[in-house]
């Protein structure tokens, strides 16, 4: 029996942080517009360098003859994104997708060619049913992996790690430069950069940026420049590629070449929840610096007895708090830490209609903390940010309130938009999950202040935690899959977010939220 999906909008607009990085988050498109859009990964390099797929050899290979599918038959993606769909055609609702690269097992096919690519009637292609429920059209935007070789002519894109908290090689732009079509020529080099060719070149920012936007900076559809990049922006990087004046360049996952030297290298943040099934459980104070843990000395006067790390999870303990000289200090095991430096993590009674062992997240707003539940057993706790509030008659960008479910995963989603200060790009955010329109819990590597409002709208979580949340929570990401929607009869997990003054599912936040 056909499932049923929610009424979910096509257009999945983005939420990032702030860093002051941006105001007016821009739609990413779903995969059903995608698809029908989306150049293949034969773009990334039209250039002399053999490292893509060409469009003639994708045609060679649907001629190879019909043959009955094997027990292990696989398909590979070939455009950077494809959707995949409830029933063998293109329908409003979309199941999930998959990214350039990517192998899933094929159960059946082909199931007919309505409206699936320009080879109709050809062998090897057509309506495929992959594992996991759902259909894919193989045509130019994937192909039979037996059919692989005639078409490939150079690597595939690596691809996500799911193990890793950061799924990608992320780098950011150290100053503003250029991203490449193609891996540049000679010719290209000297005339996009004929200043880096001017004996004693030295690169230099310049002295005030003028604010400008994403669509300033894109490229001419003939010239070699993708895009101009301003400092700060992100990419998810896949390799690194000799140009022909041997200068080093890396191929992003967005298809676009920008030199090594003008990024560096981004991590993770340090911060990991800590998990509530062994011996620790709330409440629990968060450390947010590093912090002198206290002891009284048989005079009665404070002294530090050791300190504590930065992101410890430290137990409470009974007694009372108090102040002295400016500082209040709070209990915990072993002593008493400064009120300033922690977050407190406490449980919270689950919703009364929530099946025993149902699976739901409780986002508290005034503390900066998210917990994992099962009924009414916490599993997971971490700190987060989420977005600020109005501030001095300034824009709205508090997070949402109310009783939630997940309604889509992404592995990753790149995040881009224009601000009052200029244009920013973050690719592929990791552990996207949307509850509520562009509001979503996601994974952030670019901030490290856990425990304080900092987002526009979005409940930021360190990498590690994402992942965990990501993993644990429904609709599951299947394996090769890039995205995946809830259903209605496999709803996503619950999510609350709330302050301490409502009661779990009161809707609240603001009126209008620019950019969503």
């Amino acid at each position: 029996m056909r499932r049923v999906a929610p009424a979910l909008a096509l257009l999945v607009t983005a939420c990032a942080p702030t860093t002051g990085e941006h105001t007016a988050p821009r739609p990413e498109v779903s995969p059903l517009a995608e698809a029908q859009r989306a150049p293949l990964v034969i773009t990334i390099d039209a250039g002399p360098a053999p490292d893509a797929f060409a469009p003639d050899a994708v045609e060679a290979a649907v001629d190879a003859g019909p043959a009955p599918l094997a027990p292990d038959e696989t398909l590979t993606v070939l455009s950077r994104q494809l959707a995949v769909y409830f029933e063998p055609h293109v329908e409003p609702e979309w199941n999930g997708s998959l990214r350039a690269g990517a192998r899933v097992r094929v159960l059946r096919g082909p199931l007919g060619h309505e409206q699936c690519g320009s080879f109709e009637g050809r062998p090897g292609t057509g309506w495929y049913q992959i594992e996991h429920d759902g259909y894919v059209c193989v045509s130019r935007g994937a192909v039979l992996t037996r059919h692989l070789r005639r078409v490939l002519r150079g690597p595939l894109p690596t691809q996500p790690r799911r193990e890793n908290a950061m799924p990608y090689t992320y780098a950011m732009a150290s100053r503003d430069a250029v991203l490449y079509r193609r891996l540049p020529t000679e010719a290209d080099e000297h005339n996009v950069e004929p200043d880096r060719f001017i004996e004693g070149w030295e690169p230099r920012e310049p002295i005030e940026r003028i604010p400008t936007s994403l669509e300033a900076l894109e490229g001419f559809e003939d010239s070699p420049v993708l895009r101009r990049v301003t400092r700060g922006m992100v990419f998810s990087l896949d390799r690194a590629q000799t140009s022909e004046t041997q200068s080093r360049f890396w191929r992003t996952h967005s298809g676009g070449f920008v030199r090594s030297d003008e990024i560096h290298f981004v991590g993770a943040p340090a911060l990991r929840g800590v998990s509530l099934t062994g011996p620790v459980h709330l409440p629990l104070r968060f450390t947010t610096a590093r912090t002198p843990l206290f002891v009284r000395d048989p005079r009665g006067r404070l002294r530090s007895a050791r300190t504590l790390p930065r992101w410890s999870a430290v137990p409470l303990a009974e007694g009372p708090s108090f102040t002295e000289g400016r500082d209040e200090y709070v209990p915990v095991e072993g002593g008493w830490i400064r009120r300033r430096d922690a977050r407190d993590i406490t449980a919270h009674t689950p919703p009364d209609d929530l099946a025993p062992r149902e699976k739901w997240v409780d986002v508290n707003l005034d503390h900066q903390f998210v917990v994992a539940y099962e009924g009414a057993t916490a599993v997971y706790a971490t700190l987060m940010s989420s977005g600020i509030g109005a501030r001095d008659g300034g824009d709205n960008y508090e997070t949402i309130q109310g009783a939630f479910r997940i309604e889509q995963k992404h592995l990753t989603t790149t995040m881009d938009g224009n601000s009052a200060s200029g244009a920013y790009s973050i690719e592929d955010v990791p552990w996207v999950m949307y509850f509520r329109g562009s509001f979503a819990l996601h994974g952030a590597f670019w901030h490290d202040d856990f425990g304080r409002v900092r987002s526009h709208g979005c409940v930021n979580l360190a990498p590690a935690d994402a992942r965990w949340i990501f993993l644990w929570s429904a609709p599951a990401l299947p394996e090769g899959w890039h995205s995946v929607t809830a259903v209605a009869n496999d709803p996503g997990t619950r999510v609350y977010v709330h302050y301490d003054r409502q009661r779990l599912g009161e809707e609240g936040g603001p009126g209008v939220v620019p950019g969503h």
